[in-house]
């Protein structure tokens, strides 16, 4: 739920305004009873922010074991994942993995950025194709490929 929320509130154009007033209105709604009959106000705004505060502890400590399992992970890893190869011709680019071949052609391509270890192939808004330095044998390799597809794109679009 909360995931689904902070996936909501980042790309909504209201922000976090419509989950503010839903906190609101459940929060007046647990409240309200406890303030009409003249409840300690003090003790359940306490106990609001007591169990707020132990939930968001909670998410930051899973949170925290799930980043230590990540990166873990990315430092055990050695290598690309297996053999990849790259095929750039005046149709398409070409990723073959071992397993499938995948063809993008010059016409689905945005654009083409390069980072020190990666190359990423941008095909739509939420959708890239990345090439990483590790599948190549050297920094030479990497840099030509980059201008390699950097060409095509221009010279196919």
């Amino acid at each position: 739920m909360l995931a689904l929320t902070w996936w909501v509130n980042l790309r909504s154009t209201w922000g976090w305004v419509v989950s503010i007033v839903v906190a609101a209105a459940i929060t007046g709604d647990v409240m309200g009873p406890r303030l009409q009959s003249g409840g300690a106000v003090l003790k359940s705004l306490a106990l609001s922010f007591f169990l707020f505060m132990t939930l968001m502890t909670a998410i930051w400590f899973i949170s925290l074991v799930g980043m230590l399992l990540m990166a873990s992970a990315n430092l055990l890893r050695k290598g690309a994942v297996g053999p990849k190869s790259f095929n750039i011709s005046a149709d398409a680019l070409t990723v073959h993995d071992g397993h499938r071949a995948t063809d993008i052609s010059w016409r689905q391509v945005r654009s083409i950025d390069k980072t020190r270890g990666h190359i990423f192939v941008r095909i739509s808004r939420w959708k890239y194709v990345q090439l990483s330095a590790r599948d190549f044998q050297n920094e030479y390799q990497f840099a030509q490929c980059y201008a390699d597809l950097v060409k095509a794109k221009h010279e196919n679009t």
